[in-house]
């Protein structure tokens, strides 16, 4: 028996027996009723896209220390595959003050001479971008395009493009990538710092259903929507 088949049993047998109930429990009984309705019409079940990877691909990145923050990052929200396109005066030691726990992502970095190649095994490219220009495409918001990758097919392989921090993404990195995506910001002052953009990328992607940290907290949901629908039966049959 599915959750909302689980919830609307235990809201009807309350419904049959509120005629046996003083105002009191009644009241009681219809909260119950209107919370599990609003809990039905508020978290739809959502599929999640076990298959499908990110890749973080920094492009000519110029501290080492923004890169130990962007692993951290990854990490913090269950992200891995870190990719650098050119970093400049890379050090491992200096990125691991800020990556703290999260030097295994640094370990696994893997370092390309262009884009091209740091993209060639992928399925779909996303560039991340507050510059326009004459030539460079319409963004989506980042909302709106976590909507729209959560619809893609599984197995696929996804790179994330962040610029250099002192330019962002150049046209001839954006021209690379099948999606230019914008993280709506304060218009006088739109640039974020690389990890805070790679943050709040991937955190818009893990409430999305989307990347590995999600199927822990989708059991923590289940197992207290189990407990909610538990303490309802209890109230049942002492009615």
């Amino acid at each position: 028996m599915g959750k909302w088949s689980e919830r609307k049993g235990a809201v009807s047998r309350l419904s049959r027996n509120a005629g046996r109930l003083g105002d009191k429990d009644y009241d009681r009984s219809f909260r119950c009723n209107l919370f599990l309705s609003e809990r039905g019409r508020r978290q739809p079940l959502r599929e999640k896209k076990g298959d499908m990877s990110f890749h973080v691909i920094l492009v000519n990145p110029e501290e080492s220390l923004n890169i130990g923050s962007v692993a951290r990052a990854m990490k913090n929200l269950s992200f891995s595959g870190l990719r650098l396109v050119s970093p400049q005066n890379f050090s491992r030691e200096r990125a691991s003050i800020t990556a703290c726990h999260a030097v295994d992502v640094l370990d696994a970095v893997s370092v390309y001479p262009g884009l091209a190649d740091a993209i060639a095994d992928l399925h779909h490219v996303v560039g991340f971008s507050a510059r326009d220009g004459e030539n460079r495409p319409v963004p989506l918001s980042l909302s709106e395009w976590a909507l729209r990758i959560s619809d893609r097919a599984e197995e696929q392989r996804i790179g994330l493009v962040f610029g250099p921090e002192s330019t962002g993404l150049h046209l001839a990195d954006v021209v690379l990538c099948h999606r230019l995506v914008v993280i709506p910001a304060n218009p006088a002052y739109s640039s974020f710092n690389l990890s805070h953009a790679v943050l709040l990328v991937l955190y818009e992607l893990h409430r999305s259903g989307l990347g590995q940290g999600v199927e822990v907290s989708a059991r923590n949901s289940d197992a207290a929507e189990r407990s909610q629908v538990e303490q309802l039966e209890k109230l049942v049959d002492e009615v």
